[in-house]
């Protein structure tokens, strides 16, 4: 009798498996800076299951390189999305992420196309403005794209980073997005470098920092929700659209105004509501200016922009790749198919860092001192 009780309450005590629905989307896990795919998603993917996505909607990869650059990062995130699409004939996919692979599929989402692939973004921990951290390792472009100074608006003198951010945080009118970030986070400095502008950001209570966060019911309760559409996107682009590499032709022509509020404190930094109501063109200008130095050359605007992708970034030589000879780029993006690849957006970095296949000793120290952090962080708070 008491062995029969015993089973009986073991069996309650165990969590429901919920039944497959397949009317979910598939969901990308994209793994952040070294920690890798098993390191990051093996007890997530088991709260999904447990939630009711079938196990074959859930696709988590491993980077070539966990060290690399994030535009070859994004190459390698599409052909996941395209894999997961056509193996599960869903429209569009889910992106779970972490920390630097969170930067990762938004460049995907912005500059591969991957707004016409993604409906709800969840970020765990992301580096979405840089991290103080990125800057102690000097060898990987992954580490440099990341490396920011600890004042607030830093992120605008990373070239990388002010090109990922700029026009529109949150682009893609079809993609809801979430942040979640933890205030105890050692590795991305200011913890609120996580915050994105328009989405549904939620600080966690639970006391977790950048990888037990992984590993967190609290975590996996806002992932869950973000990932069935609990999140958002309210936040208006500074210039006019559009803000991504255009895929295929709009239903609706681009507007010729940019959508600007008086008063928007989530649209950028406090350091440009000043000139928010002098127009894009002078938000611009003084974007240029932070992360150039230089006198900013004309910059297009609605009035005498030959493209709207003109007007999609900063007028800063190596942001965006060069239009081919006689053929503007929004106008083959135009008449091409749904589908067509879009041209490799580059960003210059330093030859080191980019071209390096395997992490320099700087990676390795970074790496030593990362698990030191967690160690002593997990000690204190077992012993607390």
């Amino acid at each position: 009798m008491i062995r029969a009780i015993t089973i009986l309450i073991l069996l309650f005590s165990l969590p429901v498996q919920a039944a497959p629905d397949y009317s979910k989307d598939p969901v990308v896990m994209v793994h952040g800076y070294f920690l890798g795919e098993f390191g990051s998603w093996a007890w997530m993917t088991s709260r999904l299951e447990e939630a009711g996505w079938p196990p074959e909607y859930i696709y988590s990869f491993q980077f070539k390189n966990v060290f690399g650059c994030n535009p070859d990062h994004g190459w390698e995130l599409k052909a996941v999305v395209d894999k997961a699409l056509a193996e599960t004939g869903a429209e569009r996919v889910d992106i779970l992420c972490h920390s630097m692979g969170c930067v990762d599929s938004r460049y995907f989402i912005k500059f591969l196309c991957g707004y016409e692939q993604v409906r709800d973004f969840v970020s765990i921990a992301g580096a979405h403005k840089g991290s103080v951290m990125g800057c102690l390792e000097p060898f990987s472009c992954g580490a440099e794209a990341m490396c920011v100074g600890p004042a607030d608006g830093a992120w605008m003198q990373n070239e990388f980073l002010m090109s990922l951010n700029w026009c529109d945080i949150t682009p893609g009118k079809k993609i809801k997005y979430t942040s979640i970030w933890s205030p105890l986070d050692e590795i991305i400095i200011p913890q609120e470098n996580s915050v994105i502008e328009g989405a549904l950001n939620l600080k966690l209570n639970a006391l977790a920092e950048h990888a037990l966060i992984l590993a967190n019911e609290e975590t996996a309760t806002y992932v869950i929700d973000g990932l069935n559409g609990g999140g958002k996107n309210d936040n208006l682009p500074i210039a006019a659209p559009p803000c991504v590499t255009i895929c295929e032709q709009p239903d609706e022509p681009w507007p010729t105004e940019p959508d600007i509020v008086e008063d928007g404190p989530d649209i950028v930094e406090e350091g440009f509501q000043d000139v928010l109501q002098a127009g894009p063109e002078v938000v611009a200008a003084e974007a240029y200016e932070i992360i150039s130095g230089d006198a900013p050359r004309e910059l297009a605007t609605a009035d005498n922009a030959d493209s709207p992708s003109e007007l999609s970034t900063p007028a800063k030589d190596g942001l965006t790749p060069p239009p081919e000879p006689g053929i503007d780029s929004s106008q083959r993006y135009a008449e091409d198919p749904p589908g067509t690849t879009p041209p490799r957006h580059t960003i210059p970095l330093k030859e080191s860092g980019c071209t390096a296949g395997n992490p320099g000793p700087g990676a390795l120290s970074l790496l030593l001192v990362l698990l030191l952090l967690s160690a002593l962080r997990t000690r204190r708070m077992r012993s607390s």
